[in-house]
């Protein structure tokens, strides 16, 4: 089978590195000496866990080990396979480079630019988990998987036009619909095209100016509500979507993921 430009990109990097390897801790994908510890910062590779799971099943990649701590399990290793290695052996150059699309500006591009910077907000710190189109109809969702921080379960309402905000301003019924199983729930958009006033509560406002980095201009106050058995399985139907498992094994331990994976 003939690896994705993506896969193909991995591959080499890996092949090219062969005292590396991969270390991957909630979706975010770092190339580690052996002897790194997890907790030690170092530079994202431009690659995604899903592209990591699929090597991994394709027999790409083999799993060397789990690092924990006293907080639960820490971060998965990946070295590249023999199989690995043949995979990407007779490629030509362009099979290592993915379709450029580059259309105008869209709403569909302001809205992206968006998320990307909240994704971005959130890999400031360790335990966070970003989704895209999550349950309840969220544009974005951040969940902390730490009880430090309090398993924060943050929604964002992404809009790119006053035409968009003022709509949704006309439904509320829907905006409490979309937050209701939030933590924090905020509006999210580009710098000035909200104001603060303009936020009902308890919801709050995110700006995202031109450099791509974020600025809380109003603090959400939701009220405290636990997430339904439904919120749940929901969450963990999209996490399992886009980590390319089977909805079940999300549940499972490592050790469980790992034997089930090759059947798949």
């Amino acid at each position: 089978m003939k690896p994705t430009p993506a896969q193909a990109r991995l591959l080499q990097l890996l092949r090219d590195e062969p005292t590396k390897k991969l270390r991957v801790l909630f979706g975010r994908v770092r190339l580690a000496e052996d002897n790194d510890r997890w907790r030690t910062s170092g530079p994202d590779i431009e690659t995604s866990r899903t592209t990591v799971m699929a090597c991994l099943r394709l027999g790409w990649l083999d799993r060397t080990g789990t690092d924990s701590s006293d907080w639960g399990a820490g971060p998965s290793y990946y070295r590249i396979t023999l199989e690995g290695q043949a995979s990407i052996m007779n490629l030509r150059p362009q099979d290592f480079i993915s379709p450029k699309h580059e259309p105008g500006p869209s709403v569909k591009g302001e809205a992206a630019k968006v998320i990307r910077a909240l994704a971005r907000r959130h890999e400031s710190e360790n335990g966070w988990i970003f989704l895209t189109e999550a349950p309840g109809g969220v544009d974005a969702l951040a969940v902390s998987a730490w009880m430090s921080n309090e398993y924060k379960c943050v929604g964002y309402e992404v809009k790119v036009s006053r035409s968009d905000f003022l709509g949704e301003l006309r439904n509320p019924e829907k905006t409490k619909r979309t937050a209701a199983y939030c933590s924090h729930f905020f509006f999210a958009c580009q710098a000035g095209l909200i104001k603060a006033a303009e936020i009902p509560d308890p919801y709050g406002l995110v700006y995202v100016n031109r450099k791509g980095t974020t600025r809380m201009v109003k603090r959400s106050s939701m009220p405290k509500r636990d997430p339904t058995w439904g919120f749940v399985g929901a969450l963990i139907r999209r996490i399992a979507e886009i980590h390319e498992l089977p909805a079940i094994s999300v549940l499972l331990p490592v050790e469980a993921i790992d034997a089930a994976l090759p059947a798949f």
